[in-house]
């Protein structure tokens, strides 16, 4: 909205820039490291419970006594609803903790569609699927028959 040209302006920019860029620079790979599904959903539930205990439930309620537009993009950020409703007395901080999990998760899912969806040369999943620690990223290269230039 700010630059008043729509997203696939810059998605069709952003494709030009990349074969400009490719010329005589040699083969490329695009790798997305990604964790497993199951593993990201728990680290998101525990950055939730961390955001609690450094003070989201304080920081939703004066938000909310500012009685904002709830069309405005800071109410719609996960987990201000959810807490907001626990605020409202109309469920419990678990309750809403779950709820706003489940819209993290949703949003992590739609991250995921989006990524799968930008690119038609892309490697994903990239390692085990144990997360993207273990992802051996030289061997996937070589593989490709490409090196790790340092």
């Amino acid at each position: 909205m700010a630059t008043g040209r729509p997203l696939r302006h810059f998605q069709q920019e952003a494709q030009t820039a990349g074969l400009a860029m490719r010329g005589d620079a040699g083969p490329w790979l695009r790798l997305a490291i990604l964790p497993e599904r199951t593993a990201l959903y728990e680290r998101c539930l525990a950055r939730f419970h961390h955001m609690i205990d450094q003070g989201a439930l304080g920081e939703v309620e004066r938000l909310l006594a500012r009685r904002l537009a709830p069309d405005l993009p800071v109410m719609k950020a996960v987990g201000v609803a959810e807490l907001g409703m626990h605020l409202a007395g109309d469920c419990s901080l678990d309750e809403a903790i779950d709820a706003a999990a489940q819209q993290t998760r949703r949003y992590a899912k739609r991250q995921y569609t989006w990524l799968r969806n930008q690119f038609s040369d892309w490697t994903p999943w990239v390692g085990d699927r144990s997360g993207a620690e273990s992802c051996d990223i030289a061997s996937l290269l070589q593989k490709h028959g490409l090196t790790l230039k340092h």
